[in-house]
């Protein structure tokens, strides 16, 4: 007999980038709502330099939200407990720099990471949500040494292409490199 397919608790999305959350772009937009200056002033003032995560509780709305919060809860605080057991506090910030990276993070985790709560989970234990998210983390943990590994090689990079694209014309003005790029 085969074995059932395991049931997901959530899904976990990362973006190497850090993206302002869905209804705070809604608010941005409107001008006259009463708390875009707040909402402004938070996406003004936050750190690109943390990992930006949410919990997403859209997919279980017809729940009471006792019910709801709790979950949210326990699938929160399981991310914050994998994060702590890997040297990390709440925002992705080392917790102590001294300490020599094992896992070839240097500094901080970037980006953003949105957790979408699925149906399934409305009756998940803490141990449960702890399990899923383990390898989770661990995948988040591979993306960032990625990331870090491609943004140190991408300066140098950067350097060669603003050195081509700055070579002299004839008569002494600065003109772009017009030539097509080798595709690799």
């Amino acid at each position: 007999m085969a074995q059932p397919a395991p049931r997901r608790l959530f899904t976990f999305k990362f973006t190497p980038k850090s993206v302002i959350p869905s209804f705070a772009s809604r608010y941005l937009a409107l001008r006259q709502s009463p708390i875009y200056p707040k909402i402004k002033f938070q996406c003004d003032n936050r750190d690109p330099n943390t990992l930006w995560w949410r919990v997403n509780s859209i997919q279980i709305l017809g729940e009471k939200r006792v019910v709801r919060s709790r979950v949210t809860r326990k699938v929160r605080d399981a991310f914050v407990y994998e994060l702590k057991a890997r040297g990390f506090d709440d925002k992705g910030r080392k917790l102590d720099s001294n300490i020599a990276s094992t896992d070839g993070i240097h500094g901080n985790m970037r980006g953003t990471v949105t957790i979408t709560i699925l149906p399934g989970s409305l009756q998940g234990s803490f141990p449960a949500f702890r399990k899923e998210m383990k390898p989770k983390v661990d995948e988040l943990m591979w993306q960032q040494q990625n990331e870090q590994s491609i943004n140190a090689g991408k300066s140098k990079v950067a350097r060669t292409r603003r050195a081509q694209q700055s070579t002299q014309t004839h008569r002494g003005t600065s003109r772009p490199n017009t030539r097509p790029r080798k595709k690799c």
